[in-house]
């Protein structure tokens, strides 16, 4: 998204003038965010793009006689959304750069403390913890360095602490033990360790008070977005009803369907953004390329024809409603979400199982590492240690990772780093993780030096990663409370009261068409002029000709729906995950069809069950 706004910007060929505040505000974010356009072109692109598309979609409407009051409403409101998200956009990245960077900060103090404890060079501890992250940090790492190398910084020490400040006002925690690990370098023998140590500690401990404070203030925008993107949405939803059957002249469609399809998911959206720059960094995170599944995508495109030709067949059956016209309708929100969320599941189905078994196997690495530390600091040789390790831990199947080391030092008469990193016998090649490479890095550096540095080492390792696990855990427990009312929201209350809208909106029709038909019979005459004065009395109150077909007004509540669970889900995911795609999709799947289904089912079962009652009442 990233490369796309920099491309859009830089595709200008002219500056509009920039207030200077706005000018520093926006070179500010852009810098944190590496993008890299100027700020001229950043406000050129807000001020010209939503202009072009606002004229553009007035020209369009114009030559297609569509032009009235209401579509130049709209067009207009949808400018000005445009706008905003352009004028916004630095400040928007920056905030997404800071919490895809947050996601590696604990690691990137333990991929440096490791690294000092092999060598206390600070360059070199960036070039390690560079090299095992992937994310947004990777990237501030690697500037660090490219800085230094291009003299925009006249040593490496101006360059790193620069990049302590940039984050010190937002994770003090991150900064200090950065700080810590830089003032190591220094120091000598036991007090360097404890240094080390200390840097180590320092942000563990910052990460649990900040969780323990984010967990509590969770509870008020959880409970904002609750209002503003389920309760008073369908309260409103409630009230559409009464306005589209007695003012139908006033009820416009597309006010409608910009109000609910695309401005409140917007709203809605943009508050959850708003509320995830301040969650706690989360702790590792296995990162899977997914890989393209055509499967999914034909599914997708399997229920998105399914869902046309239902909407059709609704549109098909003509006047204001009818069963059929119901079942039609509601029936293609059902496809429409199935869909969506099939789509999400089997294109991350198999990056999740992969994704799932690198977190046991890692889990059980954890435990390896620790045993491993132990025998090492017998001053058993390290592939005696191996042989000795893989014997206790060969029921687990991390086994078949030490096993495999263990064979190519025997067979091909390796050194360590060859058994594990060779592009062709390594054993490192069959499992993806980051975490089990960086730390068998470690291993092979530090094997080198001393058995009694590697054996300490690899005891701190496995205990700083035991401690990341258990906070890890503490978050997870923290925040269940908070959002499991939020889930119980998206699965049950919002589908449940679109259920019974659709149905109340179904039931008000039937009743006055049924109203309609007993005037028409009460006011019968034999002079035929019955047809028009039932007409009249009806009009009197109700226009029925005016009615937004049953179907129009369904399909509208429907896809809310669907947008809400979607945001809902994927802030729920944000919240306890991070940003982990694959688990954000499947988070999507699996809520969007129990609510899809609900929602079918709480719709048809509500109109049948007081159908028969409205008109036994008519009647």
């Amino acid at each position: 998204m990233f490369e796309i706004y920099e491309k859009l910007c830089n595709s200008f060929f002219f500056n509009l003038p920039i207030p200077a505040k706005l000018k520093r505000s926006y070179e500010d974010a852009l810098e944190f965010a590496h993008i890299k356009t100027k700020a001229e072109r950043a406000f050129t692109l807000a001020i010209i793009l939503p202009s072009i598309l606002t004229i553009l979609g007035l020209f369009v409407l114009t030559i297609f006689n569509w032009l009235n009051l209401a579509t130049f409403v709209v067009t207009l409101i949808l400018g000005l959304v445009v706008f905003y998200f352009l004028y916004t956009y630095p400040f928007y990245a920056r905030d997404v750069f800071r919490i895809k960077a947050s996601e590696e900060m604990v690691f990137c103090i333990l991929y440096m403390a490791t690294a000092l404890r092999i060598s206390p060079n600070l360059e070199r501890a960036i070039k390690y913890a560079q090299q095992n992250l992937s994310g947004a940090l990777a990237q501030d790492l690697k500037e660090i360095l490219w800085k230094t190398y291009t003299r925009k910084y006249s040593s490496f020490e101006e360059a790193f602490d620069s990049f302590i400040e940039k984050w010190r006002s937002d994770y003090e925690e991150f900064a200090e033990a950065l700080y810590l690990l830089k003032n190591s370098i220094s120091q000598y023998g036991e007090q360097r360790e404890k240094t080390i140590r200390e840097a180590v500690d320092f942000i563990l401990n910052g990460t649990k008070q900040r969780m323990k404070e984010f967990a509590a203030q969770l509870k008020v925008p959880i409970t904002v977005i609750n209002a503003l993107g389920i309760l008073l949405p369908i309260v409103g939803l409630v009230f559409l009803p009464f306005v589209a059957i007695f003012m139908p002249e006033t009820f416009q469609p597309v006010f409608l369907v910009i109000g609910y399809n695309v401005l409140l998911p917007l709203s809605v959206y943009y508050l959850a953004i708003y509320y995830l720059r301040k969650r706690p960094y989360s702790f590792h995170s296995v990162k899977i390329k997914e890989k393209f599944d055509y499967f999914s995508l034909i599914l997708f495109m399997i229920f998105a024809l399914l869902f046309s030709y239902l909407f059709w067949q609704a549109s098909l059956q003509g006047g204001v409603f009818s069963e059929a016209q119901l079942f039609y309708s509601v029936s293609s929100i059902v496809a429409l979400g199935m869909g969506i969320a099939l789509y999400f599941y089997f294109s991350s189905r198999k990056a999740s199982a992969q994704k799932r078994k690198i977190e046991k196997i890692e889990d059980e690495f954890v435990e390896a590492v620790y045993q491993l530390s132990n025998i090492v600091g017998r001053g058993m040789p390290l592939e005696k240690s191996l042989e000795s390790l893989t014997a206790k831990i060969k029921t687990l199947e991390i086994s078949k990772l030490f096993n495999s080391i263990v064979h190519n030092i025997k067979t091909f008469g390796v050194s360590f780093e060859k058994a594990v990193f060779d592009p062709k016998i390594g054993a490192i090649k069959h499992y993806n993780s980051s975490l089990i490479n960086a730390i068998l890095k470690a291993i092979a550096e530090i094997s080198k030096k001393s058995f009694t540095i590697l054996s300490k080492t690899l005891k701190d390792i496995s205990t700083y990663l035991k401690n990341i696990k258990e906070v890890d855990a503490l978050l997870k427990e923290l925040l269940e409370e908070t959002t499991s009312s939020m889930k119980i929201q998206a699965l049950l209350l919002a589908p449940l009261s679109a259920g019974v809208v659709s149905s109340l909106t179904a039931l008000m029709i039937v009743l006055i068409l049924q109203f309609g038909n007993v005037a028409q019979s009460l006011f019968q005459d034999t002079s035929g002029v019955a047809g028009l004065s039932s007409q009249t009395f009806v009009t009197s109150f109700v226009n029925i000709s005016q009615i937004m077909p049953f179907y129009l007004f369904q399909t509208v509540i429907g896809i809310y729906l669907i947008e809400i669970v979607i945001m809902i889900s994927n802030f729920l995911a944000s919240i306890s995950k991070g940003d982990d795609v694959v688990e954000k999709k499947i988070e999507i799947a699996k809520n969007l069809i129990v609510a899809s289904l609900i929602y079918f089912v709480v719709t048809i079962l509500v109109y049948l069950m007081f159908s028969s009652i409205v008109q036994a009442v008519v009647v």
